[in-house]
């Protein structure tokens, strides 16, 4: 599995509210990542495919509850998605930002 559960929330999400996917998701996965996650879906039963338009299931519902708990997501953050390449790594707090022209 070359995709982390971020990218799998975001795409049930999308179906979810949208029942397409959308552009945007294009823009931060990429076509090949969203065909795996597609592929991965539906044979989990998480979405149904119709005639083109994708729906979520009742396991799919299921699994997005599970994959919130598991980022522990709580409030409106279950429905805000951020795309796995617009995070960044966290840092310490005994880190220290040196610019290179002073």
């Amino acid at each position: 599995m070359d995709y982390d559960i971020n990218d799998i929330l975001l795409l049930l999400v999308s179906i979810k509210k949208t029942d397409l996917i959308s552009d945007y998701l294009f823009e931060n996965l990429g076509t090949l990542k969203i065909a795996k996650i597609c592929e991965f879906a539906l044979e989990n039963n998480y979405i149904i495919n119709n005639n083109g338009m994708y729906s979520l299931t009742s396991d799919g519902e299921n699994y997005i509850e599970k994959l919130n708990k598991d980022l522990k997501k709580r409030g409106i953050d279950k429905w805000i998605v951020i795309p796995s390449n617009y995070k960044i790594d966290k840092i310490s707090l005994e880190y220290i930002y040196l610019p290179n022209k002073i």
